[in-house]
């Protein structure tokens, strides 16, 4: 039995491994190849000395027995160089990309655009605007109806919550009127956007032609047709239409949804057209469905009473008046304005100036935006930030308003109605002393009857005391 702690011979002595060694080299120069040199730095390889043949006083250990290994033909025997890749000792350099064709060094992340665009020429700015100067992303003081720049005033919420119900409630026929520029076509766009999804509207700005071009735009704002259709068949009569538009306000009532028409500018709409919508709406197809809201100037009162519309003024029972804004609201509203037309602007009214443009446009928001769009020009002119009273003077001035609307006719009316006073005053007094003659005799007579004042008694006078002699 062998002795687990008999010391091993080293592995260079092995046979087994000197013959495994051996077999490799053999391997390696089966198939020599030409193309390969060996390298000037690289000593060649020495085989080891053949180790001595044992002997029967060293015999080999059993993990180490040697067996033989069955002959192997060098001719099919693969070239072990076949497994391993080319190395730098061929002497051919690597093909190189063609000149001119190589890629350069590429930037990370985008800079080459970034690069790219800095090389690159900026374009020229353009003109430094009014709006552009104070930070602001459209004119605030335009005369745009666009309900983002509706102002809830005192004035125009009751107004428009009262059409709102008018609306919610299929009252028919409703009137709205106010000055020209009290903001009616604004407040009927805020209506408008405020209405819930079962009200089918539509707003007609311009004056029609006749019912035919109206009923065409009501139709095509209610998307009962579409102008393609319209162009299709241009010829349509009037009949058709109110055919088609009846149809579809019957098909409302089932749905509980009804229809809005604002005609705008009523006062210049013809009368026919006014009539034929409102016959519609009280008594048409539209009964019960359809509401119509006629806007217009003070003037449209007046035209409903005429007898062509008398039946469309009777059934208005809803009638409104836009009024003006207040003193105390013109800073309100040139501050929405301001704050609609930019996030954060960089201009302000003092108080002067907001209390001389009320008093030059009495509350018209019309005149309130030209004054301060004319302002607003004016004092980025000269690149200030606060529009004081000499700006708002001067801006009205250059639209001709140095003195308020009317005020010089109304100084004359006041003046008129001051000296008629002062005359029916002095006609009333004369026509008394005529009455009363002989009672102002008697009082007359009586006072030159009443005897003078007694003379007040006279003061005594005192003597004057002498001076005492001077000293001896």
């Amino acid at each position: 039995m062998d002795d687990p702690h008999r010391k091993r011979p080293p592995l260079v002595e092995d046979p087994v491994f000197q013959a495994s060694l051996n077999d490799l080299d053999r391997g390696l120069d089966a198939t020599p190849d030409a193309n390969l040199q060996p390298s000037r730095n690289v000593r060649p390889r020495q085989p080891p000395a053949a180790p001595p043949p044992p002997t029967a006083a060293t015999p080999l250990p059993e993990p180490f027995a040697f067996t033989p290994q069955p002959s192997i033909d060098p001719s099919r025997q693969r070239p072990l160089l076949d497994l391993f890749p080319s190395s730098a000792l061929s002497s051919e350099r690597p093909p190189g990309p063609i000149l001119g064709t190589a890629v350069g060094p590429q930037l990370p992340g985008g800079a080459s655009e970034r690069v790219r665009l800095r090389a690159e020429p900026r374009p020229e700015p353009g003109p430094l605007t009014c709006e552009t100067f104070y930070g602001l992303r459209e004119p605030p003081f335009d005369q745009s109806t666009d309900p983002r720049f509706f102002f809830h005033s005192t004035a125009h919420e009751r107004v428009a919550s009262d059409l709102l119900e008018g609306i919610r409630r299929r009252r028919g026929v409703a009137v709205l009127t106010g000055e020209h520029g009290a903001g009616k076509t604004t407040l009927c766009r805020a209506i408008a956007r405020d209405l819930d999804r079962s009200t089918i509207r539509s707003i007609v700005l311009a004056p029609a032609v006749d019912v035919t071009q109206l009923l065409k735009i009501v139709l095509v704002d209610w998307g009962v047709m579409s102008r393609d259709d319209l162009a299709r068949a241009p010829h349509l009569s009037r009949g058709e239409l109110l055919g088609a538009l009846g149809s579809f306000c019957e098909s409302l009532a089932p749905l509980q949804a009804n229809a809005l028409v604002l005609l705008d500018e009523a006062d210049r709409q013809p009368p026919e057209v006014v009539a034929e919508l409102g016959a519609l709406a009280t008594s048409g197809a539209g009964a019960g469905v359809l509401t119509l809201v006629l806007v217009g100037q003070p003037s449209l009162i007046r035209s409903l009473d005429a007898p062509a519309l008398r039946t469309v003024g009777v059934a208005a029972s809803l009638r409104c008046e836009l009024g003006p804004l207040a003193a105390d609201e013109i800073g309100g509203y040139v501050m929405h304005r301001l704050a609609v037309a930019g996030t954060s602007p960089r201009v302000a009214f003092d108080e002067a100036a907001l209390q001389r443009i009320f008093d030059l446009s009495r509350g018209v928001p019309g005149i309130v935006n030209m004054l301060c769009d004319r302002a607003l020009v004016g004092a980025f002119q000269r690149s200030a930030s606060t529009i004081d009273l000499p700006m708002a003077d001067t801006a009205a001035a250059s639209l001709d308003l140095a003195a308020p609307p009317g005020e010089w006719q109304s100084m004359a009316r006041a003046a008129i109605a001051a000296g008629t006073l002062v005359a029916l005053m002095l006609a009333g007094a004369a026509g008394a002393l005529w009455v009363f003659r002989d009672a102002v005799s008697r009082t007359i007579a009586s006072w030159q009857d009443v005897p003078p004042a007694p003379r007040p008694p006279a003061l005594r006078q005192i003597a004057p005391l002498a001076p005492p002699p001077p000293p001896q």
